[in-house]
Formats: C-alpha cells, structure tokens, sequence
C-alpha cells in the first residue's frame, strides 16, 4: 500500500497516549434556540497525544529512529489502541461469532471486517482494516469456517471465501486489529531530564482513513 509502512509505533512510547474518536459535526442554532446539526464525516477520524517522562535514552532513541524512518508525516505505520483493539470487549478474547460482516447471497465471496457500535436502535459500522495476523476467525450461519475456506487481506480488511456462501448465511468474524496512523507533526521534540532519561514534549499521531 502506497504511503504506509507496515511496522508498528513503539509500544512502550505508546503508553499513556490520550485520545480516541473525533467527529465533524457542524451546529446552527437559530435565534430561537433550535438546532440543526449537520454530519460532516461518515467515520470517525481518532486522533491521540502522548508525552512521556522518565523515558530512556535507549527508548527516545528508538523513537527518533522511527520518526525519521516515517519522514514526520509522509508515511503512515500501526499503532494499537489499547482501549479498542479487538471485535469484542478489552477484556475477553475474540471469538468467530462476535461481529456480523454480511449476509450470503449465493454470489459474493468478498466482504469486509467490521465492528458494530451503539445498541440495536442506533448503529454504527466502522470498517475494520490492519487486522492481526493470524486473529481473524470466521464463521458462517454459527460454524466456525476452517481457516482454508477463506483468504484475509492484512491490509484492507476483506475476506475472500473460495466458495460464496449460500444465500441467507450470516457471515460473521472475530478479530483483533491495529490503527492506520500517522504523525501529525513533522518537529520530534524531546529533553534531557538527567544522564539516562529524558522526555517528551508532544507527539500527535491521527487515523489514516482509507
């Protein structure tokens, strides 16, 4: 993929990172106070911030190595966020039967990962991309479908089934999966605090939406 770089930040730079989704919603309020809002964004765009004390040298290091191999912003990399990195919650382990992808129509054998937000009334579908290697677990009409069934593209999501389910089958998945992030600053700005650590000042990353 043109303009990526398939390597994750360092995840003990990523510690701490603040942040999450970020929508563009624009707001009229009319003289009388009434409202009209209008929904800029279908998806979401996360964005985070991180700064570190107490840091390494060895770590600050290793993180002016990954910045310049990026070009600041020019490429884009991994970053996995803790709080949401997988088609279930933090806490458990993902499973076949986690998220519904599609439903068979006898034909289509592509079909994207993605992960259901809000409740049953009022739902959102976000496209799942970098899943994990080896994550990814299919199921069709509740059976877990072995893994020679299928072929999962690491990069764009897709599965590709070698034979389409039959018409009416719900496809479903579990998975975990990385953000597609960039920096979102192109000046590394660091301090030494003492001989073996040092900090850093402000790093701003966002989603790469593709």
């Amino acid at each position: 993929m043109s303009g990526f770089h398939d390597i994750s930040f360092p995840a003990k730079i990523a510690r701490g990172a603040v942040g999450g989704p970020h929508r563009q919603t624009s707001v009229q309020t009319r003289a009388n106070g009434i409202e009209s809002r209008n929904i800029a964004l279908l998806h979401s765009r996360r964005r985070w911030e991180i700064a570190t004390a107490g840091s390494s040298l060895d770590e600050l290091h290793e993180l002016t190595n990954f910045f310049e191999a990026r070009m600041g912003r020019a490429y884009a990399f991994r970053f996995c966020d803790p709080l949401d990195h997988k088609s279930c919650l933090p806490s458990a382990s993902p499973s076949f039967s986690d998220q519904i992808i599609g439903t068979g129509n006898g034909t289509s054998t592509v079909f994207q990962l993605v992960k259901k937000y809000g409740d049953n009334a009022n739902e959102y579908f976000r496209p799942i991309k970098l899943p994990l290697l080896n994550s990814v677990q299919i199921g069709v009409s509740g059976v877990l479908r072995a893994a020679n069934t299928y072929v999962v593209n690491y990069l764009s999501g897709e599965i590709s089934f070698n034979i389409a389910p039959e018409n009416g089958e719900a496809i479903s998945a579990g998975f975990a999966f990385d953000n597609m992030v960039r920096f979102d600053i192109d000046a590394l700005e660091m301090s030494l605090d003492s001989a073996s650590t040092g900090r850093i000042t402000s790093i701003s990353l966002v989603e790469v939406i593709t």
